[in-house]
């Protein structure tokens, strides 16, 4: 309760369909997408 009241933080939960391997870097732009809607919508 004191968090809501006195910091501007959130929890997130990203979840990545499993057919995108480990190794695609799309999944390094799906992480930067959604820390950069984050910084825009939050900030």
């Amino acid at each position: 309760m004191g968090k809501e009241l006195f910091t501007s933080a959130d929890n997130y939960v990203l979840q990545i369909a499993p057919d995108v391997p480990a190794d695609n870097p799309v999944r390094i732009l799906i992480m930067a997408a959604v820390l950069c809607v984050d910084m825009v919508l939050k900030e």
